[in-house]
């Protein structure tokens, strides 16, 4: 059985880094996967965990996204995720084509002919977003329209998941709520993503991002499967529904 993969975007020695906008020059500049010169050891720009993620992306058949609503908006580690996939729509699988960053080539490239290939398009996609208090439909909405016009495929109505954990309650008792312990909805999203139409191996990627309560600092992924962590990183226990989720998904399949 193929591995179920989670990836938390808060780490202590990773770092994606900002993107720096070559797409805005000529697209052709846009390399993927993103060859943007890190590590830059001068600017302390290293360990820049992209380059392990672009991997994931390109070998998975779904991505099941699971975050907290900051401010209305996604958590900004997923944002800087967000903006660094800016290379697998449209961007240039031949770095060789503009000799680097020459801008100059990369512009004449794009006029002369381009394509604007989808790099990514045809994954299946779903969402979790949860929040507090207010900001998760157009939280959620964000992410559909930007994963929309990446090329990836929605795996249904179950797979949009937008829910408020401890409503209006004090932060330092939400996460024991019956909602926060025991998310039913989140199950029905993971098979979602599992049980999409394939057209590769199945293997599925997990993002998850945010502080999470104390105490969450394992998966459990059942017999088989294998879940990617790094110390000393910890799992929202919604991304633990959804890791067993799609193990279940996956069993039944």
């Amino acid at each position: 059985m193929p591995p179920a993969k989670l990836i938390s975007l808060i780490s202590r020695d990773l770092h994606i880094h900002p993107c720096k906008g070559c797409v805005s020059t000529a697209m052709p500049l846009c390399h993927w996967p993103c060859s943007c010169c890190y590590p830059n050891h001068s600017l302390g720009l290293v360990n820049d965990w992209m380059n392990e993620i672009y991997e994931r992306f390109a070998a998975c058949h779904g991505v099941l996204f699971v975050t907290p609503v900051y401010w209305y908006q996604v958590a900004s580690p997923l944002k800087l995720l967000m903006d660094r996939l800016v290379c697998a729509d449209g961007g240039n699988p031949d770095p060789t084509s503009t000799h680097g960053k020459k801008a100059e080539e990369a512009k004449q490239l794009e006029l002369a002919w381009w394509d604007y290939p989808k790099h990514l398009a045809g994954r299946a996609y779903g969402l979790v977003v949860h929040g507090n208090v207010a900001g998760i439909e157009g939280s959620r909405r964000a992410l559909f329209d930007w994963l929309d016009w990446m090329g990836f495929v929605e795996s249904g109505a179950k797979s949009r998941l937008d829910c408020f954990i401890g409503y209006y309650e004090p932060y330092a008792t939400s996460h024991a709520t019956p909602s926060a312990r025991t998310p039913a909805r989140v199950p029905p999203a993971a098979r979602g993503v599992a049980s999409a139409p394939r057209n590769r191996e199945p293997n599925f990627s997990i993002l998850s991002c945010g502080w999470p309560p104390l105490g969450c600092s394992g998966v459990q992924t059942g017999p088989g499967a294998t879940a990617l962590t790094r110390t000393p990183l910890s799992i929202t226990c919604l991304a633990k529904a959804c890791v067993n989720a799609v193990i279940a998904a996956l069993v039944d399949a």
